[in-house]
């Protein structure tokens, strides 16, 4: 389902400033999906690249993990891509997110934002799926964005922006699904695609 790339309405050789994209993976662990969930939903012990901080909503409990109405401020432990020096601007670097909904043993819907490295605003939907699978748990993670850049890329540079922005995303759930089949003590049976 992959799909990204810049505004795609501006006449050829004009400067991009806006992203987009569609992206998903998944992979599926060995285990019934009540300890999966049960896991899962503790995001703070398998998805290391970020540390997670609630602002406001419901605390963050071990037990609980994600939950609804939660606010949490989100700050990046791994450099992300950037724009070409000559056209950086300064921009906080950490991200919010809200989640949305908790459908237990099922799905978790929340929504990024922010204005952060080359982004001047950030709003990406994520949507997080367990469901029931032959050999285990299946999980996907899917996301939708859209983010405007603090300063335009021409077309060229816009491709290799995207290209690098895809392969960070990749990169980094590929190395939360990981820590997370480690968490649950399945090691590399488990299979990211």
């Amino acid at each position: 389902m992959n799909h990204v790339g810049g505004d795609a309405n501006l006449p050829t050789g004009e400067e991009i400033p806006i992203i987009h994209w569609v992206l998903d993976t998944e992979m599926t662990v060995p285990c019934p999906l009540p300890v999966a969930w049960c896991l899962f939903k503790d995001i703070r012990m398998w998805y290391t690249e970020y540390s997670w901080e609630v602002t406001s909503g419901p605390a963050y409990e071990r037990d609980n993990g994600l939950e609804e109405g939660q606010t949490l401020k989100l700050v990046s432990t791994h450099p992300l891509p950037r724009i070409p020096v000559e056209k950086r601007v300064e921009t906080p670097e950490h991200y919010v997110t809200k989640i949305l909904k908790v459908r237990p043993s099922a799905e978790i819907v929340s929504v990024l934002s922010g204005s952060i490295y080359d982004l001047k605003q950030y709003t990406a939907f994520y949507v997080w799926r367990l469901e029931e699978a032959e050999t285990g748990t299946r999980i996907a993670i899917e996301t939708y964005g859209e983010a405007e850049l603090v300063s335009p890329l021409q077309p060229d540079q816009m491709s290799e922006y995207m290209e690098s922005f895809v392969s960070n995303w990749h990169r980094s759930w590929s190395t939360a699904f990981a820590n997370y089949a480690r968490a649950l003590g399945t090691g590399s049976e488990a299979g990211a695609k």
